[in-house]
Parts: structure tokens; sequence; C-alpha cells
């Protein structure tokens, strides 16, 4: 411990994303007093041009590439990130390996109104603004009736579309809302039998280079095993289905006694079809209850719904 003074904790330079980082940084310092964190804001592609990504150009990875390659070029020791944005394949792919999974924070969707309404009465036509194709279709499925406006941007331009006017509602991360102050503004959680999060939702998943043996005991202080065995299972189930930022798929395992729990779901985009299971097994084996899930739901005909996500 006492060779190390600092840590350079690479982050995106939005107000949540630095509220993540700080976070960390604090888990860190309170872990180990005598270690400085010093955060590196870095500007990524995803958002220089958050406006104008389309849906298929792999948001996911536009915001996450430019911070692993600095990492792995080691410009920064470790970087954080949510763990959803990461697709999964990333840290194999970048030269980078997840050193630690923070405690999960709320998990569900948040609905913000600008009238306190909650989504079950929400008046027809009424407008719901969402990206995320999991968001849109559980709303073409519940909701039928209202219409949907794609959003990017940060969580604060979001929430300005609803109090300007523009939306009459939208629907984020409760996690998000929590980080960043703003917990006030939600309206409703929205239930996970109906609203299943998407994989990875609410943890918040440190990076390291693979060799740097030194920071990754470090930041394995921060490791939550609970949150990292509901990670291990979502994340294999994501990786067997193929899924991609398009897929309109959900994932949440939970643990207990031992045994893993997943939740796992794969919808058409018009919210007319969905596919679901339920599978639990060993701790122990939880990349293993992640592809069962995969395979059970690819065995109903999940592969056709996703092709038609990404068609």
């Amino acid at each position: 411990m006492e060779q190390v003074t600092t840590l350079r904790l690479g982050t995106r330079g939005t107000i949540l994303a630095l509220a993540q980082a700080t976070h960390v940084a604090d888990a860190l310092h309170t872990a180990h007093p005598r270690l400085r964190v010093q955060l590196v804001t870095i500007p990524t592609h995803g958002d220089r041009w958050a406006d104008n990504l389309g849906a298929g150009t792999g948001i996911k990875g536009a915001y996450i590439r430019e911070i692993d390659q600095q990492l792995a070029d080691g410009a920064i020791d470790l970087a954080v990130h949510c763990l959803k944005d990461r697709p999964s394949h990333a840290a194999e792919h970048h030269g980078v390996v997840l050193a630690a999974h923070l405690r999960r924070d709320e998990p569900r969707d948040a609905l913000v109104t600008a009238t306190g309404s909650t989504l079950a009465l929400l008046p027809p036509a009424s407008v719901v603004g969402t990206s995320a194709p999991r968001r849109q279709a559980q709303l073409r499925r519940h909701r039928p009736a209202l219409r949907i406006k794609p959003v990017r941007g940060s969580i604060e331009a979001r929430l300005q579309r609803v109090d300007s006017g523009e939306l009459d509602a939208v629907i984020v991360s409760a996690a998000a809302l929590h980080r960043t102050g703003q917990a006030d503004r939600i309206t409703e959680l929205l239930p996970l039998d109906s609203h299943l999060p998407a994989a990875g939702a609410a943890v918040l998943a440190v990076t390291a280079r693979p060799g740097d043996e030194r920071t990754r005991d470090l930041v394995a202080v921060l490791d939550h095993p609970d949150t990292a065995t509901a990670a291990t299972a979502e994340r294999a189930y994501l990786r067997r289905l193929g899924a991609t930022c398009r897929s309109s798929i959900a994932a949440h395992a939970t643990v207990a006694e031992d045994m893993v729990t997943l939740r796992a779901s794969v919808y058409s985009p018009s919210g007319d079809r969905v596919l679901h299971t339920v599978v639990g097994g060993a701790v122990s084996q939880a990349r293993k209850v992640g592809r069962d899930a995969a395979e059970q739901l690819l065995a109903l005909g999940a592969r056709k719904l996703l092709n038609t996500d990404t068609a």
C-alpha cells in the first residue's frame, strides 16, 4: 500500500458519470485512507455525437471505447461505467477486465411526468420519451395508446424536455436519478413484473488492466459478491443470445441462500410478443444459469425476435 499513492480514474464528463466516479473514488479512499484518486475526464465520441447517433450505430461502444483504450494504453489506472452500458464482450475485446462490481442500487426504471400522473393514468396519445428498445417494447405492450418519442442526451436534458412540455413523460434509470441527487423527480417506480430492467442495470463496474495486479487488489475491496454473481448470470445470458444495443431484451438476477435466480425476457419490437423464463441454480453456476436462460428462450423462438430487432 505504501508504494501506491495515486490512482487515475477515467470517466466521462457528464454529471451522472462524474457523480458515479466520485462515489467510487470516495469508496476507495474510505477503504484505503492513504490512497489518492485523481479523476480524469475523457471526452468520448458518444458524448460528442449523442444527438446524432443512430439507433443501430453501437452507441454503447461509442461511450466506452475511448476510455477502454486510455486504460489499456496506461494513461489511466481504472475506469468506472454503468455495467448495462458495457456490451457483454467489451471488456475482453478492449483489453481490460472487470475488477469490481459495486453493490447494486435500485434497478427499476423510473417514470417522470410533469403532472404527477402514473403510467397507468397517462391519457391516451401522451408523449413518452425513451430510446431504449426494451422500454419501447414494454410501453407498447402495456400502454399501446401512448406515443413514444426517441430521446438521447444527458439525464438533465431528458428531464428538461418534460419540464418544457415537449414530452408528457420520460422513462429513465431510477439509479441515475438517485446518483445525481434528483430522486425527488421520480413519479413512479415501474414494477419489475411488467418492466423488467436491462441486464446490468444499476450496477457500477470498475475496470482495470489485466496485468495491473496492484490496482486490482486495491479495487477488489469494492466488489460486492452477490452483485457480481447476479451480473455474471445476466451477462452470460446476453452473450449467449448475441444481444446488441438494438435488442429488446431484459434480465434481472437475484441472490439468496447461495442460489441465483434469473428472470429473463425477449420482446418483439411492437411488444405484442414476449418470451419469458425464470432459471435458478447455485451461485457457483451463475454463468450456466445465464446460458440456460438464453437457451430456453432461443428454443422458444427468441432468435426470430432478435433478428426482427436488428433488421
